[in-house]
């Protein structure tokens, strides 16, 4: 009979590293992509509302408009409850 070590060699220990090596990377990954996700989605909140802002100042028009629109309907509401 041959000389047994045991099942320790080079070949059993490849395919476990590389998998414990290939989810490692996969966790970092998806961590960073979360990450990324979040600051983007801030970012572009941010930069929806100023050019919302930017939209309605350069329109003050459309700002008199809301304005008529809901005085109105405050009106109505009031008149409403007086009855």
């Amino acid at each position: 009979m041959a000389n047994q070590r045991g099942n320790l060699s080079p070949k059993a220990l490849v395919a476990p590293l590389a998998a414990f090596t290939m989810a490692w990377v996969l966790f970092a990954y998806t961590r960073s992509s979360i990450q990324a996700a979040k600051v983007n989605a801030v970012s572009l909140n941010l930069v929806m509302l100023v050019c919302r802002v930017w939209f309605l100042a350069s329109r003050p028009h459309l700002i008199r408009k809301q304005r008529m629109k809901r005085s109105a309907a405050e009106d109505e509401r009031s008149e409403g409850s007086r009855s």
